[in-house]
C-alpha cells in the first residue's frame, strides 16, 4: 500500500482484500463524513448490506463505535435521511455517512 492510502477489509472485517481466494471480487465503497470531510475506502462483497459497510469501517478504524453509532445517509427534502441498514449497497459506490469520527 502506497504511504497514506487506508487498508482495505472484508465486510466483517477480517482479511485484507483480495486475501481469499473463489469468492466473487469485492467493491470498493468509499465512506465520507459528513461533517468532517474525512474518507474511509472500504472493500465489502457486492451483495453487502449497508450494516456490512458500516462493520467493514469499524474494523478498518478500530472503533466499534463507528458501526453502533454511525449511520450511512441520502439527502432528501432538505435533510439528511439515515438508509435501513439491511438496505442492499448495490451499485452504490460513494456514501455519506454520521457518527464517530474516521479516522
Amino acid at each position: 500500500q502506497a504511504p497514506g492510502h487506508p487498508l482495505e477489509c472484508d465486510a466483517a472485517g477480517g482479511a485484507p482484500h483480495g486475501s481469499v481466494g473463489g469468492e466473487q471480487a469485492e467493491v470498493e465503497v468509499r465512506l465520507r463524513h459528513r461533517a468532517s470531510g474525512m474518507e474511509l475506502m472500504v472493500s465489502v462483497p457486492p451483495g453487502a448490506t449497508m450494516r456490512n459497510v458500516l462493520r467493514a469501517a469499524a474494523a478498518l478504524a478500530g472503533d466499534e463505535s463507528i458501526s453502533i453509532l454511525g449511520r450511512i445517509v441520502r439527502p432528501a427534502q432538505g435533510q439528511m435521511i439515515p438508509y435501513d441498514a439491511d438496505e442492499l449497497l448495490g451499485s452504490r459506490r460513494r456514501l455519506m455517512y454520521v457518527g464517530p469520527a474516521l479516522p
